[in-house]
């Protein structure tokens, strides 16, 4: 529904399986350093690379970039400057950079300064450049392994450890400077549990299932109570944790008439028609939990503050109301404890003629 169809930036689509990515988040990778037999040449030698792991042992088959492009072993320098070159391969991280300096070039090495070493996901964290301890301008701060930043501010919505240089032509590359980023303290109001893990929450979702083919009107999708007969629609009460990569999806069900054209919010049905069909658990690629309506030990919803309707004629506008739920199933692999904010209306498409609600979801964080 083109850019009507929000998906909350995770991308929730029923689908039937999760697919698993290959770049597993949980693989730990190995340390690659690169090695070379010259660091001060003139314009026309010849420099040699290699790669080693932590041990000094040779690793055959890297890759070496210089100033990020990918180069030949040996390498011909033709110009003088401050060449930067690494080593990558699959399985290793990206090395730290090493320096060759070609022909006259100032012999200044430049200091980076961060303004903090460790910082809860979303903090910034600010950097100054010096040489000989003056400030320099038109440098470039790589972060490294994924990229150059566009200015002297950065901040990571993901923990973990990350390390960043300066460089600037004709200047010998900083230090290396590690920021560690942490998750932010989780609010005993506000988290999920996922088989014995926890997580806050940083914003909950609610959304509902549409018509995939109509672009021109978003209209609520039907299903079919195989038992009764009814049609009921479909909501989803998303809570997500986006440093973690984790989230949760509890799905709604609300009988309405056939002929019903409105969307029926569960916080404005008839409690008699409103029930639950089951939902997931998520990290990463993976649904690790999975729950139908019976696996359910315990649900409470209070729609503190309900969205407003749906306007058709502003699909895109966005509302924000307040809700107080929680959630566990028997086996207590899946838990939610919320009191705040939700956001909505959000949207999923449903394909025409699917019979029923799936519960494994393709997530792009």
């Amino acid at each position: 529904m083109k850019q009507v169809l929000k998906y909350f930036s995770v991308l929730l689509l029923t689908i039937v399986a999760v697919s698993c990515s290959s770049d597993d988040a949980s693989t730990e990778l190995k340390e690659l350093i690169v090695k070379v037999d010259k660091m001060t040449v003139e314009e026309g030698e010849v420099v040699k690379f290699s790669a080693v792991d932590s041990n000094n042992k040779i690793i055959e088959g890297a890759d070496y970039f210089i100033n990020n492009v990918k180069v030949s072993n040996p390498y011909k320098f033709v110009k003088s400057g401050t060449y930067n070159v690494v080593a990558r391969k699959n399985g290793y991280n990206m090395s730290s950079p090493k320096t060759i300096l070609v022909g006259r070039v100032l012999n200044k090495r430049l200091e980076l300064v961060a303004s903090k070493a460790e910082i809860v996901a979303g903090d910034n964290v600010t950097f100054q450049v010096l040489a000989n301890g003056e400030p320099v301008t038109d440098y470039y701060i790589e972060v490294m392994g994924r990229g150059i930043l566009l200015g002297d501010t950065w901040t990571s919505l993901t923990e973990g450890t990350f390390k960043l240089y300066a460089f600037k032509g004709e200047y010998l590359n900083s230090n290396v400077v590690t920021i560690k980023v942490k998750d932010k303290p989780i609010d005993e109001n506000q988290f999920f549990s996922i088989v014995d893990e926890k997580y806050g929450i940083g914003e909950v979702q609610f959304a509902a299932h549409v018509q995939a083919e109509d672009d021109a009107n978003i209209k609520p999708y039907h299903y079919t109570d195989k038992a009764t007969g009814k049609k009921f629609q479909v909501y989803e009460l998303v809570s997500i944790n986006r440093v973690r990569q984790a989230l949760t999806s509890y799905l709604i069900g609300v009988y309405v008439a056939d002929n019903e054209t409105k969307f029926i919010y569960p916080s404005s049905a008839k409690p008699t028609d409103v029930f639950s069909i089951g939902g997931v658990g998520v990290v990463g690629n993976n649904t690790t939990v999975s729950f139908n309506a019976q696996d359910i030990a315990e649900v409470n919803i209070d729609w503190i503050k309900p969205i407003a309707p749906f306007d058709p004629t502003n699909p895109d506008k966005t509302s924000k109301g307040e809700i107080n739920y929680n959630i566990i199933t028997k086996d207590k692999k899946l838990q939610v404890v919320y009191k705040g904010e939700f956001k909505g209306l959000s949207f999923v498409p449903i394909k025409k003629e699917t019979k029923s609600v799936k519960q494994a979801f393709s997530i792009s964080f």
